[in-house]
């Protein structure tokens, strides 16, 4: 899903995302997931969620039909 949509849908533009980080940092997520999606399917592979019992997470997982495979951390960043 494009999360542009839910965006318009909830009627939010950037001074709302700007002042809401949360809500921004979930729609960029979905953003990168969806991206990621599409180079994965170019290079033959799948995107996943990793989170193991301890509760340590990755934002995705590219594994390939080759079973190479990179892990990706999505991050907001900003001027410190």
């Amino acid at each position: 899903m494009d999360p542009s949509i839910a965006t318009a849908a909830l009627g939010l533009g950037p001074q709302d995302l700007i002042n809401d980080l949360n809500t921004m940092g979930l729609m960029l997520e979905n953003l990168c997931i969806r991206d990621l999606r599409i180079y994965a399917e170019a290079t033959d592979g799948m995107i996943y969620h990793f989170k193991e019992s301890s509760g340590l997470e990755c934002d995705a997982v590219l594994h390939r039909r080759n079973g190479t495979y990179d892990l990706i951390e999505i991050k907001i960043g900003g001027i410190q």
